[in-house]
């Protein structure tokens, strides 16, 4: 099967509005010329009105705001309501305009239905890089990203496939990009689980098969392998690249890297300083 996928987007921005009883979101129309905007309702209703179409939003829903397409938006204030939203540019899929996930004429909102746990999920990590903006949020984001757009294209082009696993190792692969860009942060085998749709025990065994590492292992391996680049090319301090490379204590990470090398962080890079000089 060809993929619809031409080429992935950029992720512009990533955040949540969240309005309290009385206090209603209202944007008055607007449109943004040259991105798309991909909105979550996750909890409350609004009533949208997406080039001249009127529609009302509801907990699970999508709502799809293409470029160029005037929109305005006005919550039920009788209710909480709150919502996420983000920026895309540049998705291409194949047979579309930029930046759209659908032809001309389809809804601009779809409900989630099964699938309405994981993209949660994916749009508060998003969210969360954008907030934090730590080291390499960009690359995290867009990598994110994508694995949001491959779930709106399944739910929007393959319905009949909504259940359907990836193979395991796809599933892996996807981990494995997913510690890649993520190996800075303090990440857990939930964590690593949830963002390929997987139970973490289950993950474990395709990934151990698949790698012969647990993730944790693999998740490990790049830490240390990105602590002596670090140590090897800049002055940065032990402490300094601990933080840089995922541990908040350095303790832990002093012991998880002479674990791994055999020397502590400090002989490492005099014994590099040496052999250089």
């Amino acid at each position: 099967m060809n993929s619809l996928l031409v080429e992935a987007p950029t992720c512009l921005y990533a955040a949540e509005v969240r309005k309290r009883v009385g206090e209603p979101s209202v944007y008055p129309l607007h449109r943004h010329e040259h991105h798309g905007e991909l909105l979550l309702i996750v909890e409350g209703e609004a009533r949208y009105v997406v080039d001249r179409t009127p529609f009302v939003a509801r907990q699970g829903d999508l709502v799809f705001f293409p470029p160029g397409v005037w929109h305005q938006e006005a919550s039920e204030p009788s209710t909480p309501f709150r919502f996420y939203y983000l920026g895309h540019q540049g998705l291409r899929l194949a047979g579309l305009p930029v930046d759209r996930f659908d032809a001309p004429g389809q809804p601009f909102v779809r409900p989630t239905r099964d699938r309405f746990r994981s993209m949660k999920s994916e749009f508060e990590r998003l969210i969360e890089e954008f907030g934090d903006a730590p080291p390499e949020y960009q690359a995290a984001a867009d990598a994110s990203l994508l694995l949001l757009v491959v779930d709106v294209l399944r739910l929007l082009r393959y319905p009949e496939r909504t259940e359907s696993r990836p193979t395991a190792d796809r599933s892996v692969r996807l981990a494995t990009l997913f510690i890649n860009d993520r190996y800075s942060l303090p990440l857990t085998l939930e964590e690593i689980a949830a963002a390929v749709h997987l139970s973490p025990f289950h993950l474990s065994r395709i990934f151990r098969r698949e790698t012969g590492l647990s993730p944790i292992q693999y998740l490990i391996r790049c830490r240390m392998e990105a602590a002596k680049r670090l140590l090897s090319t800049t002055d940065e301090s032990v402490e300094k690249v601990a933080e840089l490379v995922g541990y908040g204590s350095p303790t832990a990470f002093y012991r998880q890297f002479k674990r791994a090398t055999g020397a502590s962080p400090a002989k490492f890079r005099k014994d590099l300083l040496t052999l250089n000089n």
